[in-house]
């Protein structure tokens, strides 16, 4: 039998070097997807299956995403979900704030001689430049999941990481990141593959990843406000 359940955040470091004097966020690229499979076989009956997913690949879109399916083969099933939410902002050309959740379910259900796999992944990356050393923060929660959830979150550039295989918890990361071009990624996979047996996954994980200058939730409060009473007094 194999499984895995892993719960991945991470920046990675990619080639080039901005030279600039500037302190700008240059956004490049976004790509985000879901993904579930699943493939049921047991004696004497044909393989039952399935393996989709949708994508988009707009730049700073909100993704909010779900795709699910089962397969049943004889007495065995399979089924497996994946939903991902998440939203960027950038406040001007110096501050960007992700923020997302992610929740997957896999199960199967098998008797006797059967061979099942199952799998729900979520995938998210950002690309980014900064052309001056800019200040991360990333935080990353992983909520009640069966088995216990494992992975690790930090630069995968930088010695400095934080894993959470003890289990569920909140994690958090800081730095500064140099001159660069790096790319935020966010992955939530979960895989089975086994026989004659019923076993059930699920990971659930929410995260913050901040770069450069984000106002605190109190502060964008307090923008609003003022914005809309600016609009009472024009008014």
């Amino acid at each position: 039998m194999y499984s895995r359940s892993i719960v991945a955040c991470s920046v990675i470091a990619c080639a080039g070097v901005v030279t600039s004097a500037s302190a700008d966020i240059v956004l490049s690229s976004q790509a985000a997807s879901v993904n579930v499979q699943g493939f049921v076989q047991s004696p004497n009956s044909s393989l039952g299956g399935y393996n989709h997913g949708p994508s988009d690949n707009t730049l700073l879109a909100p993704v909010n995403m779900f795709d699910g399916d089962s397969a049943t083969s004889g007495a065995a099933s399979v089924a497996s979900d994946m939903t991902s939410t998440i939203t960027g902002t950038a406040f001007g050309t110096t501050g960007l704030l992700i923020t997302g959740s992610s929740l997957g379910h896999a199960s199967s259900v098998g008797t006797g001689a059967v061979n099942t796999t199952v799998g729900a992944f979520q995938n998210y990356q950002l690309a980014f430049s900064i052309d001056a050393p800019t200040a991360i923060y990333l935080s990353v929660t992983i909520g009640s999941s069966s088995p216990v959830t494992s992975g690790s979150i930090g630069l995968l550039s930088n010695p400095n990481s934080i894993g959470w295989g003890a289990g569920p918890g909140t994690y958090e990361f800081n730095d500064v990141l140099s001159a660069g071009s790096y790319t935020f990624n966010m992955n939530t996979n979960l895989f089975y593959s086994t026989g004659g047996t019923t076993d059930s996954f699920a990971s659930d994980a929410t995260f913050r990843f901040e770069l450069g200058s984000v106002p605190t939730p109190g502060a964008v409060s307090l923008i609003g406000l003022s914005g809309l009473a600016a609009l009472r007094r024009r008014r």
